[in-house]
C-alpha cells in the first residue's frame, strides 16, 4: 500500500560517517528560507489589504486568512531552505517555522500584549513548526538542480 509512494521520499540524508560534517547544518540556508517567508507574506498582505480597501465586500474572515497566509509562506520558506540545504531539510525548515513563530510572537506582543493566550498561541506555532517542517522535506525531495543562487564571494 505505502510501499511505492514513500519509497523514493527522503526525510533526512545521513552526511558521511555519522557526523554532520560540512553537510549539516546551512544557515546560509535557513537565511534564504526566511527573506523568501518574509517575501511572500508581505506579497500576499499587500495584495490582501489592496482587495480590503477597494472591495466592498465584507471582511470578517480576515484572520483565517491570515492564518493561511502565515502557513502557505512557511511552508513556502522551508521548502527553500531544504531545497539549498540539498539535506536535513525537516532541520532546515523547522527552523525557519521557529524563526518566523518568534518574530509573529514578538509583533503580536508590540501590537496588543493582553491579546497573548497560551492556548491559541501555542496551537499557532505548532502548526508553524509542522508547516516548515514539511516545506523543508518536501524542498529537499523536489528533484533537479540544487543550485538555484550563485555563490556570493564572501
Amino acid at each position: 500500500m505505502w510501499g511505492g509512494s514513500m519509497k523514493r521520499l527522503t526525510f533526512f540524508r545521513w552526511s558521511g560517517q555519522g557526523r554532520w560534517g560540512r553537510q549539516g547544518l546551512n544557515l546560509g540556508a535557513v537565511l534564504i528560507g526566511m527573506v523568501w517567508t518574509l517575501s511572500v507574506t508581505v506579497a500576499i498582505a499587500m495584495a490582501v489589504g489592496l482587495w480590503v480597501i477597494f472591495s466592498s465586500g465584507e471582511s470578517f474572515y480576515l484572520s483565517g486568512i491570515i492564518s493561511a497566509v502565515t502557513l502557505l509562506s512557511t511552508a513556502i520558506g522551508g521548502g527553500i531552505s531544504g531545497r539549498l540545504a540539498g539535506n536535513l531539510g525537516w532541520m532546515h525548515g523547522i527552523l525557519v517555522g521557529i524563526i518566523y513563530s518568534i518574530l509573529l510572537l514578538i509583533l503580536a506582543v508590540l501590537a496588543s500584549p493582553q491579546a497573548l493566550a497560551f492556548m491559541p498561541v501555542a496551537v499557532k506555532v505548532f502548526f508553524l513548526l509542522l508547516s516548515g517542517t514539511l516545506g523543508g522535506v518536501l524542498g529537499v525531495n523536489i528533484p533537479g538542480h540544487r543550485r538555484i543562487y550563485r555563490r556570493l564571494p564572501y
